[in-house]
């Protein structure tokens, strides 16, 4: 790609953005939010136009004020530009969702499976099954943009999920094997799912401050995504937020985790299902757990606080460490949040340093599915940022 093209590609990327955030805008006021000249502006929208990715509409809905004279044009978002796919392998279930270039979810598919005994290779090809049945949902399968997968645990740069703990899978090249369902036709990416959950959520924000934050997923695993100017923090490595397996006590629930005391050995929803057995409960789920805690159940009751108490001490420690100001709880356990909020508000304030301003709590936006939402987020984010810099980089240099 040469350099003429690659300033054209992130200008379209630009153009795309800030359409996408004030949902529409006069090719004059496109031009000064881009900084672009009259003639390089219309280029541009025109080149957009015939690539489908936006449309002419009546100015009635232009966020400029409205002069008198001939009536002007606005420039919008064409919603069926392009589609973008999420999926989420989750411990026993898949989640498929397919997003639109306005970043509205517009089909949806989920299925189940069994964990004990399943094989990589099988749960995938069910995901991917699932995949197809949501490209079928699409108005127009030849505008997707690409796939991403998460799955919880650690990921490399080459879509390998180095440890899957409550899977217990290791060493699965996630990426690789979707590609061989799809060939080289569909982009294929993998991610954690509590990066992609942080994401979903800075989408359900929008233009909303504030843009940085920890947003902590609680399903069997505990993880986190940090947020910080709405991008996300990945670390030298890549695998920030795996705050699940800081050690905060000295012994956990579930026996067969090491070391036994890390996080997500008392909140995660293994750990919260077998103490809630052991006092007396009785149930398979957390929405079992839930009911009997809305009916006053003091087994469900014994089990809320001793996650309320964990819940807080432990974000202390992330609270100590990153000062996140504002933390937003999602999974399946953070549905015991609203039961239990002062108490977990009482263990943070005892266990953060003196003086410290504790952070702000509140329930995740997408109760469900914020992961496979998150991930076509992220490809909706890739394809309008500046973040294809990197992915042509290389190109630019041999162009």
């Amino acid at each position: 790609m040469t350099t003429p093209q690659a300033v054209r590609v992130l200008n379209e990327a630009r153009a795309l953005s800030v359409l996408y955030h004030q949902e529409s805008l006069s090719r004059a006021d496109l031009a000064r939010a881009l900084d672009l000249t009259r003639s390089t502006a219309s280029s541009l929208i025109n080149q957009l136009l015939a690539d489908g990715l936006v449309v002419e509409r009546p100015d009635a809905g232009r966020a400029e004020v409205v002069r008198t004279g001939r009536p002007g044009i606005a420039i919008s978002i064409r919603p069926e530009g392009a589609f973008f796919l999420g999926a989420e392998i989750g411990v026993g279930y898949v989640v498929v969702v397919g997003l639109d270039l306005a970043a509205r979810v517009i089909a949806r598919r989920r299925v189940t499976f069994e964990v004990e005994g399943n094989r990589p290779d099988g749960v995938v090809r069910l995901a991917c099954d699932l995949v197809r049945q949501v490209i079928a949902d699409l108005p127009d399968p030849g505008r997707i943009r690409g796939l991403c997968v998460t799955v919880p645990g650690l990921h490399d740069h080459r879509g390998v999920l180095l440890t899957g703990p409550f899977l217990r899978w290791r060493n699965v090249p996630i990426a690789e094997l979707v590609r061989a369902e799809f060939g080289d036709d569909l982009p294929v990416t993998s991610e954690n799912d509590a990066n992609a959950f942080a994401i979903a959520e800075i989408y359900a924000r929008r233009n909303a401050e504030p843009q940085d934050l920890l947003c902590l997923f609680m399903d069997y695993g505990i993880g986190s995504g940090i947020v910080a100017q709405g991008r996300l923090f990945r670390g030298h490595h890549g695998y920030s937020g795996e705050v699940g397996h800081m050690v905060v006590a000295e012994t956990g629930i579930i026996h067969r985790l090491d070391p036994p005391g890390r996080w997500e050995n008392l909140i995660g929803a293994e750990a919260v299902l077998r103490h809630w057995h052991e006092q007396g409960g009785a149930g398979a789920t957390i929405g079992a757990l839930v009911q009997d805690l809305a009916a006053g159940e003091a087994a469900a009751r014994e089990t809320a606080s001793h996650f309320a108490y964990w819940l807080g001490r432990g974000l202390a420690s992330v609270a100590n460490v990153l000062d996140p100001g504002h933390v937003v709880l999602g999974g399946s356990v953070a549905r015991l949040y609203p039961f239990v909020e002062a108490e977990v508000h009482d263990a943070l304030r005892r266990h953060v340093f003196e003086d410290y301003q504790v952070p702000t709590l509140a329930l995740a936006h997408h109760t469900k599915d914020g992961p496979a939402i998150g991930a076509a987020c992220l490809l909706h984010q890739e394809m309008l940022s500046l973040d294809l810099i990197s992915r042509w980089r290389d190109r630019w240099r041999n162009g």
